[in-house]
């Protein structure tokens, strides 16, 4: 295997390449050094911009009734970790880091800490929580956590052998009308959930950082899947998680669900798991890219590559259909669809951007802190962060091949 150098966080590190796969590699999980009870949550929080700075006031709250503490902060601009500092509880000590990474196979960072918290830009997350998991701490990562098949397999098979966590921050799976609507899917309310839909129209104008601009300069296809896709897998039982929202609300353990003690079934007493197994996409020309580009860096983009708006169809071993829709060019209001058609009604829910994200990242953070300190199972694993990241090279390999249907993978 050849050695390839790369640049992170500003430190030259030595990986060892891999070859492309096409599928994720069957690793057996070992729970058993998954749910290791942790007395507390030692937090390095890497990557201090608007999103880690809101991870980092989250996590704040949540040591005011969990174990958890902040150990380590990391950026590449030291201003923020300075920042970031001046933000915490002034008794709690904290290692502040810059340029930090892997040296010579060695990990830099304090030892205490356990889990890993990513909210840098999305080229870097796969790197970084692989970094983590080799060194034996759980991560939490920012979406997309991969942007690669390469990555997502890579991604599996280390958390799968190092016995480490990888949670993907999806925090629309914790959307409250959404739970209430997969809740009552599940209660039958309209039937078999045969067909599902859900768009991400977010007009970012301003808000354009250059990577994000580079990316879409530079790639085709659906960049920003999951915030669609994940609740729909939950609805449709597209999901590897362990699901036990408490407190009145729906549980899921072992394939059986229950809300308020009411049992409920769906195909011979458990809700019928599924798969998805093709995908087609297909997209707009790049009509508002180039010059949305030239707005924000200064500089013509005339070989600017990505469309206005990207659809995707997926189906699945059941024989449903699901629609994704993706625009973050156009200038549209902020809509996030979950719509789900059944055999006897149908169930919407729509976000037109007036809700609080920060609540729902907040409901993600507690669970999540809550299940590593008891050593309980993640409401989500590994294997579900794959199925939704990978409608993203997927759909880029499908507009390349003529907008032909594409094999899933996974």
């Amino acid at each position: 295997m050849r050695q390839e150098k790369t640049i992170i966080w500003g430190i030259t590190s030595i990986l060892l390449s891999k070859t492309s796969q096409a599928r994720i590699c069957a690793v057996s999980l070992q729970f058993s050094t998954f749910n290791c009870v942790l007395k507390t949550v030692d937090i390095e929080l890497i990557g201090l911009g608007d999103r880690g700075m809101t991870a980092l006031r989250s996590l704040l709250r949540i040591g005011e009734k969990l174990p958890v503490r902040i150990s380590a902060l990391r950026d590449t601009d030291v201003e923020r970790v300075r920042a970031a500092q001046r933000t915490m509880d002034n008794g709690q000590l904290v290692r502040q880091a810059h340029h930090k990474s892997m040296v010579n196979g060695q990990w830099s960072m304090v030892d205490v800490v356990k889990l890993t918290y990513i909210c840098t830009d999305w080229q870097s997350h796969a790197r970084l929580a692989i970094e983590a998991m080799r060194a034996g701490r759980h991560v939490a990562v920012e979406v997309p956590a991969a942007l690669t098949l390469e990555d997502i397999n890579a991604l599996v098979e280390t958390s799968e052998t190092t016995g480490c966590h990888c949670f993907m921050l999806e925090n629309c799976c914790y959307d409250p009308a959404i739970l209430d609507a997969i809740r009552r899917i599940r209660e039958g309310e309209i039937g078999m959930p045969i067909h599902a839909e859900g768009t991400y129209y977010h007009a970012l104008d301003g808000r354009w950082t250059p990577w994000r601009l580079e990316m879409n300069r530079h790639q085709r296809g659906d960049l920003y899947p999951t915030h669609e896709l994940a609740p729909i897998c939950m609805a449709l039982g597209i999901t590897n998680g362990q699901w036990t929202m408490d407190n009145g609300q729906w549980t899921m353990d072992n394939g059986q669900c229950s809300m308020d003690n009411v049992q409920w079934s769906m195909v011979n007493g458990q809700w019928p798991q599924d798969r998805i197994t093709t995908l087609v996409s297909m997209d707009t020309a790049a009509f508002t890219g180039p010059s949305a580009y030239e707005q924000r860096m200064g500089t013509a983009a005339p070989d600017f590559c990505n469309g206005d708006h990207t659809t995707t169809l997926l189906r699945t071993a059941l024989g449903r259909t699901i629609i994704l829709r993706h625009d973050v060019l156009t200038p549209q209001p902020y809509d996030r669809l979950f719509h789900i058609v059944g055999t006897r009604g149908t169930i919407t829910v729509r976000d037109d951007g007036s809700q609080s994200h920060s609540a729902l990242t907040q409901t993600m953070n507690e669970r999540l802190i809550g299940a590593l300190a008891a050593g309980k199972p993640l409401d989500f694993g590994v294997r579900d962060m794959a199925v939704w990241c990978a409608v993203t090279p997927l759909s880029e390999l499908s507009i390349k091949r003529g907008f032909a249907p594409v094999e899933w993978p996974l």
